[in-house]
């Protein structure tokens, strides 16, 4: 596709809006693909409680009228993060391959626990970021570390025992210490760091900044992994 349709997208996520506010575990938290709360604010800073159907109608037409002025970028901030993968199910086939490469860029990292989310599959993410252009999808500086990777780079990844039967986890690490945070933070008693090596082919992206993060297609890769288990002594 050459041109984003920027209309269809707008009518995916209004049908998104429609959707059902859902009660969760927690009171005050609310499931819903523009909101985790049950209460909101109006445009005049005044609070809405979505139980009422009423304020809820109100706050609908509120995010309704975003939508209509917002562009591309503007709809993807309006969501609440745990749904942002289920609403690229929906839209990415209406947007450029310059435009895609933007919004994975900048939202992948806003995502939580992408190897758990049941709305995509591992083979739609990989056709996602394949299609996306390079220029968008990652920064100069990103571009330019990617491009130095040698033929075979050696990624980590932190696990516990809440994400560890998921082999084929998009997100490592070029960086042991990081994975081993990630190993550590939840002080479980169960923290491992994975460490594999794949060829360059194999790394979709590189995304720099705090996680130095390589996103990895293990689909079809069948290495062994080298499991390291972290002590409750070194959690802490």
């Amino acid at each position: 596709m050459k041109n984003t349709n920027l209309e269809k997208i707008k009518s995916v996520a209004r049908v998104f809006l429609n959707v059902e506010i859902a009660e969760t575990r927690v009171g005050v938290v609310a499931s819903h693909p523009f909101t985790n709360s049950w209460i909101v604010w109006s445009y005049g800073h005044e609070p809405i409680d979505l139980h009422n159907k009423e304020e809820a109608a109100a706050w609908r037409e509120q995010l309704g009228k975003l939508i209509d002025d917002a562009d591309l970028v503007g709809i993807f901030l309006l969501l609440n993060p745990p749904y942002i993968l289920n609403f690229l199910k929906f839209t990415a086939c209406y947007m450029s391959n310059e435009d895609l490469g933007t919004i994975l860029g900048g939202f992948w990292s806003r995502i939580e626990q992408i190897s758990l989310d049941k709305s995509v599959t591992g083979r739609e993410i990989i056709s996602w970021y394949r299609r996306a252009d390079n220029k968008t999808l990652m920064d100069e500086e990103d571009r330019v570390f990617f491009d130095s990777l040698p033929e075979e780079v050696t990624v980590y990844r932190g696990v516990t025992k809440h994400n560890r039967r998921k082999t084929k986890a998009f997100s490592w690490s070029v960086d042991k210490r990081i994975a081993e945070w990630f190993a550590k933070r939840f002080d479980t008693g169960t923290g491992e760091v994975w460490t594999l090596t794949v060829p360059k082919e194999r790394i979709l992206c590189y995304y720099g900044g705090s996680e130095k993060e390589a996103i990895v297609n293990l689909y079809g890769y069948d290495k062994p992994i080298a499991v390291t288990k972290i002590s409750p002594s070194q959690e802490k």
